[in-house]
């Protein structure tokens, strides 16, 4: 997890996209495995999920990317972002989807 709701790890349990493969940006289906004690997640709970990294590389023009971890952002029932602070590196691909917010709250923008 790289943002501050207080989940820690979570479970895929469905992916919305139609590819073989899940892609940046993409929303996903995931259940709480390991989440803080303070905050008001439950452990089994299911949550909407933005995919943020991923092991698999992406290309852009030349270049593919890889990340070491898989990684996902929260969100609200209103597909708005729960967090208010995300940690890391937070691909430019972001800018033309529909989580802008999540591409102004990254530390680095790559």
């Amino acid at each position: 997890m790289l943002d501050n709701s207080g989940v820690k790890w979570v479970k895929l349990i469905h992916r919305y996209g139609r590819a073989n493969f899940a892609a940046l940006g993409e929303l996903l289906l995931v259940s709480c495995r390991i989440v803080n004690v303070k905050k008001k997640w439950k452990k089994g709970q299911k949550l909407k999920c933005v995919l943020v990294h991923m092991t698999r590389p992406f290309f852009r023009t030349c270049v593919g990317i890889r990340c070491y971890e898989n990684a996902v952002v929260v969100l609200k029932d209103n597909m708005d972002i729960k967090a208010t602070r995300v940690k890391g590196v937070i691909f430019r691909e972001f800018r033309l989807t529909k989580f802008r917010k999540l591409y102004t709250l990254g530390d680095y923008v790559l």
